[in-house]
C-alpha cells in the first residue's frame, strides 16, 4: 500500500469514525456516573440475560418510556429466555419480577422489539426511541402487582426519567401508542397507573430538592 492509499484508507475510517459516533447513542446508564442517579433510592441488583433481538437506534437518542405486562404467570427468568427464543423476535429492556427483581434483556443504546406498529405523541415507530419494560403479571386485570414489584417499576422509570432527561409526559404504556388502537391493552386494567407516575415525579421532586440550588 503506497501513501497515497494509506492517507485515503486514514480518511475514511476518520469519516467512519466521525458517522459512527454521531450516530451512537448516550452512554449505557449502567456504566454512568453515580452523579447521574444520586439522590434517587437505589435499583435492586439487575441481572443481565440478554436478548439477541435488538438492533442499533437510527435516531440515537431515548426519548420515552413503555411500561408493559408479560401476559403471563411465567416469572422474570423465563420471559428472558422466551426473549432469548430465535423463532420469537420480540425482546424488552427491561423485565420487573413480582418480587421486585430486575433483569435486562437489552442494553438502553439498543433498540430492543417491544412495541410494536405503534405511534407516541405523534411519532410512529416507537421502538425507535424508547426504553421497554416488562412487568409481569398475567394480564387478566385479577393479578395484583406487588408492592415490591411496584416499587421497582417507580424506581426505574424515576431512574431512566433522570438518565435521559424525561418529564412524566413522556412516560407511556403500551396499549396508549399500539396500533390499530385497542389492539393491546397493556399493562391491565388494574395496574396503578397514576400511582407510578405521582410516585416516579415525587422521587425526582425530592432528588431536586436535595440536590439544592
Amino acid at each position: 500500500m503506497n501513501v497515497g492509499q494509506i492517507a485515503a484508507t486514514a480518511t475514511c475510517l476518520l469519516v467512519s469514525a466521525c458517522a459512527a459516533s454521531q450516530r451512537q447513542p448516550a452512554l449505557d446508564p449502567w456504566q454512568a456516573p453515580d452523579v447521574l442517579h444520586a439522590g434517587l433510592p437505589p435499583l435492586p441488583p439487575v441481572t443481565e440475560i440478554l436478548s439477541p433481538h435488538c438492533d442499533d437506534r437510527r435516531a440515537g437518542r431515548v426519548t420515552a418510556i413503555v411500561l408493559h405486562h408479560t401476559e403471563g404467570a411465567s416469572d422474570a427468568a423465563a420471559v428472558a429466555r422466551y426473549f432469548q427464543n430465535p423463532v420469537r423476535k420480540t425482546s424488552a429492556h427491561y423485565i420487573v419480577d413480582r418480587d421486585g427483581s430486575l433483569i435486562r434483556c437489552v442494553p438502553d443504546p439498543k433498540r430492543a422489539w417491544h412495541a410494536g406498529v405503534s405511534r407516541f405523541q405523534g411519532v410512529s415507530g416507537v421502538n425507535e426511541f424508547s426504553i421497554g419494560i416488562e412487568i409481569c403479571n398475567r394480564g387478566d386485570h385479577i393479578e395484583p402487582y406487588p408492592p415490591a414489584q411496584m416499587s421497582t417499576v417507580v424506581r426505574l422509570v424515576a431512574w431512566l426519567a433522570t438518565v435521559y432527561h424525561l418529564p412524566m409526559s413522556r412516560v407511556t404504556r403500551h396499549r396508549d401508542i399500539a396500533l390499530p388502537p385497542g389492539r393491546k391493552s397493556d399493562p391491565s386494567d388494574n395496574f396503578d397507573w397514576p400511582g407510578v407516575l405521582v410516585s416516579a415525579q415525587r422521587l425526582l421532586d425530592r432528588r431536586q430538592d436535595t440536590a439544592g440550588p
